[in-house]
């Protein structure tokens, strides 16, 4: 079963309204809600959307998507900053190879000046 669009904009809705700032961790949780409501909407076909929500909620404790939503954002924060660090270490290897080469060719292309006017 799939949610209809305007239930999908339900779903962000309450997961906005519970206090989840960024909107990309609200798709993360929006997905697994998602999930569990349609899997509670097949199993009990008398289920609403509403009821489903409610109970798919709970799940979550007193506390609500605080945990899930910091640790989307610990994932979110680790490849991110995997990315940066990455494209960091690859620039500076780059730099240093191409310094090194570069010195190097000039320094043999000096030694073969020297010895060629000798």
């Amino acid at each position: 079963m799939i949610l209809s669009p305007p239930k999908k904009e339900q779903l962000l809705s309450f997961i906005k309204s519970h206090y989840v700032d960024y909107h990309d961790v609200r798709l993360l949780i929006a997905k697994d809600l998602e999930e569990d409501i349609t899997t509670q909407m097949e199993e009990d076909e008398t289920l609403s959307f509403d009821d489903a929500l409610k109970r798919t909620y709970k799940t979550y404790g007193v506390i609500g998507f605080s945990d899930a939503s910091e640790a989307y954002m610990n994932k979110i924060n680790t490849y991110f900053y995997k990315k940066v660090l990455l494209k960091i270490l690859r620039d500076e290897l780059l730099k240093a190879y191409q310094e090194h080469f570069l010195s190097e060719k000039l320094s043999t292309h000096s030694n073969l000046s020297k010895s060629n006017s000798e």
